[in-house]
C-alpha cells in the first residue's frame, strides 16, 4: 500500500520526521492551490485527485480526524486498516534516537571546515511559513557581505542539504530532540552519564520543564534528553566556535541549555522571536518578556524620545493593525462567540483570561527567577485563571478562560469552576471585542487588546510594564481593585495616549519590521552588522 500524510502544516512535517518521510509516498490537502505543489520533496494531491483509495494507507491529523475521516468514509475505508490519526506529540525510542544523534554528529565533524568561526542562526523559526526569519536573515546576510551566517537548524523534517539549499547558507540540522513536539520513551543514563549532569546548573530544571511539557515522559527519560541536548550543543561550540548566536527563541530547553554553555565559554547570544506587535520581530540581549530590555529598563524606556512625526506614524500603525486584525497566528474561524454569547448576561460585564505559554514563558519550573521576572503572584495560567474565575462569580461578572493553543492538551476544564466560559479554540480579536477587560499574567495577548481599544489588567511582567498604558497587579490583593478600575474606566484617554507613545517607541528603538506582504511598513530594519541590536541597551543604560 501506498503511504500518505493528510496535510502540509507543522504538525505533518515533523511527524514525517516520526515515520521517514523517504517512506510517504505523497501528501494529501484539501486546498486545492496546493494540489500539484511540492511538500517535503513529495507531491500535494488534493483528494479529488485521487482514485484508488483502497490502495492507500492515510495518516490524518488529529485535529481534523473527525472532519476528514467523514470526509474519506464514501470510499469504503475503514480504521487502522485505510487510516490512522497522528498528532502533535511523537515519541521515539532511544535506539533510533542514538542512531540519529551519530549521524548528526558525522554531519558536524563534516562540516567543521565550512562553519568554523561563523555566527549561527540557531532554530526553526527560519522554516516556518509567514513569521518573517528567513527573509530577515537573507536580507541581513545581502547588506553585510562581511557576514558568515551559519545555520544550525532545528527543523528536523529538512536534511541539512535541504536546508543549505532553501537558505544559501551553510548548516546542519540537530537530533530531534531539539524538536518541541518530540520526547524519547525510554532513556536511561549510566552513573557517569548522570553525574555529568549534578555539574549543570539548567539541567534539573530543564528536566522539570520536559516533564510538564511531556506528561508521560518519566523523568529518567527526561534527564537522558537534557545530557544529549548538552552534549551535542558541547560538540558544537567546541568544534565551531562560532562568534555570536542567535536563537530562536530563547524559552525552550534546548536554548536554556545553549545560553548557560555560551555565557561560559563568552559567546555572545541573541534571542529573537516574533514581536509584541504584529508584523515585527524582536532581537532581545539579555532574555525575553519579563527579561527584555523594555521591561528591565522600562523606565528608561519610556524616556526615549520620539517626535511628532514618529507619533502620527504610530498613529497610523495603530489604525492599521486594527483595521486589518493581523496577528502572529492565523486565527481559527468557528462559531465560538456565538457559543460565548448564548451564555454571558449582557447586563453583566465581560472579564477575559487569556493564559500563555507557561512552559515556553520561564514559568516552570517556578522559582525565585520567575517571580522577579515573570509571575510575582501565579505559579501557571491555570492557578490564575481560576482565581479570577472565583473572583467573578463572587461579583457575578461574565467570565470567559482561553488557554494558550499550545497548552489545550495539558490544561483540564474540569479544573475551572462552573461559572468558567470555557474556549479552546477561537478569533481573539473577537473575545476581545465581546468583553469588557482582558486579564493575563504576560501573554503578548494584551498588546492586541490595546490594538483593539479594550483595557488590559497586567498580573505579570512582560514589555509593557510601567508603560502607562495597562492597568498593573502585583500584588494579590490588588487584583479586585484594578479589575474593578478596568471596567468602570475603560481604556483611558492616558492609557490611549501612553499606548500611542509605546507603539512609536517600539518601532523606532526596539521593533524590526519582518518583511511579510502587507500594506505598510514599520520596524526598524537591518542595516549590516551584528552591533545593530546592541543599540537599544547602550542608548537605555545612558538614560540610568
Amino acid at each position: 500500500m501506498k503511504k500518505a500524510i493528510w496535510g502540509t502544516g507543522l504538525y505533518a512535517s515533523e511527524f514525517a520526521y516520526i515515520v521517514k518521510k523517504e517512506e510517504i509516498d505523497f501528501f494529501i490537502d484539501n486546498d486545492k492551490k496546493k494540489n500539484g505543489q511540492y511538500f517535503l520533496g513529495k507531491k500535494v494531491l488534493s483528494p479529488d485527485e485521487i482514485k484508488n483509495w483502497n490502495e492507500l494507507y492515510i495518516y490524518i491529523p488529529f485535529n481534523f480526524y473527525d472532519e476528514i475521516t467523514k470526509q474519506i468514509r464514501i470510499y469504503g475505508l475503514e480504521e487502522k486498516k485505510h487510516y490512522k490519526k497522528y498528532y502533535d506529540i511523537n515519541t521515539i525510542n532511544a535506539k533510533d534516537f542514538e542512531y540519529d544523534y551519530v549521524q548528526a554528529l558525522e554531519k558536524l565533524q563534516m562540516q567543521e571546515k565550512n562553519m568554523k568561526g561563523y555566527s549561527l542562526f540557531w532554530g526553526r523559526g527560519w522554516a516556518l511559513p509567514n513569521r518573517g526569519f528567513k527573509e530577515f536573515i537573507q536580507e541581513w546576510k545581502a547588506k553585510d557581505r562581511d557576514l558568515k551566517l551559519g545555520l544550525i537548524s532545528e527543523a528536523i523534517w529538512y536534511s541539512s542539504e535541504e536546508t543549505e539549499k532553501i537558505m544559501g547558507l551553510p548548516s546542519l540540522v540537530t537530533p530531534g530532540i531539539f524538536d518541541l513536539s518530540i520526547y524519547i520513551k525510554d532513556g536511561v543514563l549510566s552513573e557517569e552519564q548522570t553525574k555529568f549532569l549534578k555539574n549543570k546548573n539548567y539541567a534539573d530544571s530543564g528536566s522539570k520543564c520536559l516533564c510538564a511539557e511531556f506528561p508521560k515522559l518519566k523523568r529518567e527519560s527526561a534527564d537522558y534528553m537534557v545530557y544529549y541536548m548538552y552534549q551535542y550543543i558541547i560538540k558544537v561550540l567546541e568544534m565551531l566556535k562560532p562568534k555570536f548566536i542567535v536563537s530562536h527563541p530563547l524559552f525552550t530547553v534546548q536554548h536554556f541549555i545553549l545560553q548557560e554553555l555560551c555565557q561560559l565559554k563568552g559567546i555572545p547570544l541573541i534571542s529573537t522571536h516574533q514581536g509584541v506587535l504584529p508584523g515585527t520581530l524582536s532581537f532581545d540581549i539579555d532574555g525575553e518578556m519579563g527579561k527584555s530590555l523594555p521591561s528591565v529598563y522600562s523606565k528608561e524606556f519610556t524616556e526615549l524620545p520620539v517626535d511628532k512625526n514618529d507619533l502620527e506614524y504610530a498613529d497610523k500603525v495603530w489604525n492599521y493593525l486594527y483595521k486589518s486584525r493581523i496577528n502572529r497566528k492565523i486565527q481559527p474561524k468557528n462559531n465560538c462567540i456565538e457559543y460565548v454569547l448564548k451564555y454571558i448576561n449582557r447586563d453583566k460585564p465581560t472579564v477575559f483570561f487569556a493564559g500563555q505559554n507557561d512552559i515556553l514563558s520561564d514559568m516552570v519550573p517556578y522559582r525565585e527567577d520567575t517571580k522577579k521576572y515573570h509571575s510575582p503572584i501565579f505559579r501557571s495560567s491555570i492557578e490564575a485563571g481560576i482565581y479570577i474565575a472565583e473572583l467573578c462569580k463572587r461579583k457575578k461578572w461574565n467570565y470567559i478562560y482561553k488557554p494558550h493553543p499550545m497548552c489545550v492538551r495539558l490544561e483540564k476544564k474540569d479544573d475551572f469552576p462552573d461559572n468558567t466560559i470555557y474556549i479552546e479554540s477561537g478569533d481573539i480579536n473577537d473575545l476581545i471585542d465581546i468583553s469588557d477587560v482582558v486579564v493575563t499574567i504576560l501573554s503578548q495577548t494584551n498588546y492586541i487588546t490595546m490594538i483593539r481599544y479594550k483595557p488590559v489588567v497586567m498580573l505579570g511582567f512582560n514589555q509593557s510594564k510601567g508603560k502607562g498604558c495597562t492597568y498593573e497587579a502585583f500584588e494579590k490583593n490588588k487584583i479586585e481593585d484594578a479589575i474593578q478600575r478596568a471596567i468602570r474606566d475603560g481604556f483611558t484617554e492616558d492609557q490611549r495616549q501612553a499606548f500611542l507613545v509605546h507603539i512609536a517607541q517600539l518601532i523606532k528603538y526596539y521593533l524590526y519590521d519582518d518583511l511579510q506582504e502587507r500594506e505598510i511598513r514599520f520596524g526598524r530594519r537591518v542595516t549590516g552588522r551584528v552591533e545593530r541590536f546592541y543599540e537599544l541597551e547602550k542608548l537605555l543604560k545612558d538614560l540610568c
